[in-house]
């Protein structure tokens, strides 16, 4: 599993959660953000659906597919409409994401909980002035301590350690930003 798989299926759970707590407590409901810089939420949707269904996403793209397996898509499709759980892939800078985020606390029954970055690179190549790296994620964290929200940023790491003799990463493996 990569760092994307690994972070819907966070977000999922955490969703999960929230469904449960938005029900016993309808005046303080909670949801997850899911920014994408790498792939288009359809993707990630379907990723999902097809994962929580158990069928694998090679059958589906030659077409072998049962009735069975409709099924399950279709119910999955319809659990995970349920969820606070929104995945938005349009936005590509800081800016934009900030601002969405505060249009929902402004806006919205649901109010942002939990909050994905994927990935930090792609957010930093598409500035139209490039910040340094430190900059980026000091921006984000000051903006996760303001509005007390934890906010999850997916980073490459350089393949370094596979070189080693220890291959457990070090801080100095991050990607360049």
């Amino acid at each position: 599993m990569g760092k994307t798989g690994l972070a819907i299926s966070l977000a999922e759970t955490i969703a999960k959660y929230f469904k449960q707590e938005n029900i016993s407590h309808p005046d303080h409901k909670k949801c997850v953000l899911y920014f994408s810089l790498e792939d288009y939420s359809v993707n990630i949707v379907r990723r999902l659906i097809y994962k929580n269904a158990g069928i694998s996403r090679y059958y589906i793209s030659r077409g072998y597919i049962t009735d069975e397996d409709f099924n399950k898509i279709e119910s999955e499709t319809i659990h995970l409409e349920k969820l606070p759980f929104y995945i938005n892939s349009r936005l590509m800078r800081i800016e934009d994401i900030f601002d969405e985020i505060e249009k929902r606390f402004q806006n919205h029954d649901e109010k942002p909980a939990f909050i994905i970055i994927d990935y930090l690179q792609l957010l930093s190549q598409k500035r139209q002035k490039q910040m340094s790296g430190p900059e980026l994620i000091q921006m984000i964290k000051s903006f996760s301590y303001e509005y007390d929200i934890p906010i999850l940023v997916l980073t490459n790491l350089n393949p370094q350690p596979e070189t080693r003799q220890d291959k457990r990463p070090r801080l100095t493996d991050f990607s360049e930003l």
